[in-house]
């Protein structure tokens, strides 16, 4: 399926550079049931970091869940409904808002559908890794192509693409005639969550002439576990973060990679939805929790700020970089 792309490059914005108060890292327990019922190994517990938001902001509602740094103080989100983006500051400044349906300059004739930051493509459907993975079956006419694509790409010419299971296939550049299958230490299947059934509920059902939906499979949706990977991203110190289903309600994890061999992991607050990270700078994407008092009982988007300067994993070097962190019990 061809996605509608619109490229924010940071050298097309004027705004300047925002400043921010630092933040810092959580080394707070809070128990060891999830990872009793996990099995977490927990001589993993000094690779997992607990990270607090430095700033936060609302955020307009969308289909989708990109969000790009333009700078580390500005993140562009989607408005869906109204064929818009919004730049919102970091430090709570005014929001600028650009787009609205149409055919002309500034204008968008569907609805955007991703946004990304600087160049981006596909890799050819012609590989395939010996990870078990099988492809779904042909359904209504339309087949998943076979081999692999959409890689995370390293600036080095590596590229990581997502398989199943919690699998990975690396390939250190395009000359790489094997590659390699990982896998994160810290994957546990999950299926999906009462949340999920009820989001799934709501997006499934008859088509109209103005919707187009697929038939409700509930049992077959209930019973397929969790993709490993919601949102794959490198930074620009060559680690690929990878944004996990793993807990994904009141908190989200992202794990990191340096090559084939894994860093840590992260976890932030809320349901994360995307996320980008530009120099220090690592801004989430999230649905926060529905409080009685929402009306409408949906979650609301929300952006969180935080600063990973400092990052890193246990006592372990720091990755590819020279950033540094405080450990955090597992949950």
């Amino acid at each position: 399926m061809c996605k509608r792309i619109l490229r924010l490059v940071s050298a097309l914005f004027v705004f300047p550079a925002i400043g921010w108060t630092p933040g810092g890292y959580s080394a707070q327990p809070s128990g060891s049931e999830s990872g009793a019922r996990s099995g977490t190994n927990f001589g993993l517990q000094d690779q997992l970091v607990e990270l607090t938001p430095v700033a936060s902001a609302g955020a307009p509602l969308s289909f989708g869940g990109d969000i790009a740094l333009p700078t580390e103080g500005l993140a562009c989100v989607i408005e869906s409904y109204d064929y818009r983006v919004h730049c919102i500051p970091r430090d709570g400044g005014r929001t600028s808002v650009f787009g609205r349906r149409g055919q002309g300059p500034g204008e968008f004739p569907s609805t955007p559908s991703s946004i990304i930051r600087g160049p981006g493509g596909t890799f050819p459907n012609d590989m395939a890794a010996e990870a078990g993975c099988r492809m779904p079956e042909v359904a209504e006419g339309f087949a998943y192509p076979e081999g692999l694509e959409d890689p995370a790409r390293l600036s080095s010419g590596g590229m990581f693409f997502g398989l199943c299971d919690g699998q990975m296939f690396y390939l250190a550049d395009r000359d790489d005639d094997f590659g390699t299958v990982l896998r994160s230490p810290l994957y546990t299947t999950e299926y999906p969550s009462a949340s999920d059934v009820e989001r799934y509920l709501e997006n499934c059902g008859p088509a109209s002439r103005l919707v187009m939906r697929e038939p409700c499979r509930l049992e077959e949706f209930r019973s397929t576990p969790e993709d490993y990977g919601v949102h794959y991203w490198v930074d620009d110190r060559n680690r690929l973060w990878v944004l996990t289903n793993r807990d994904r309600e009141e908190y989200s994890h992202l794990d990191v990679f340096v090559g084939p061999e894994f860093a840590g992991s992260v976890r932030v607050r809320h349901r994360a939805v995307g996320f980008d990270v530009l120099g220090s700078t690592l801004a989430v994407l999230v649905d926060r929790p529905v409080s009685p008092r929402d009306p409408d009982g949906y979650p609301d988007r929300g952006i969180d700020w935080y600063d990973i300067g400092e990052l890193r994993f246990g006592s372990n070097p720091a990755p590819a970089g020279g950033a540094a962190a405080r450990p955090a019990s597992a949950r």
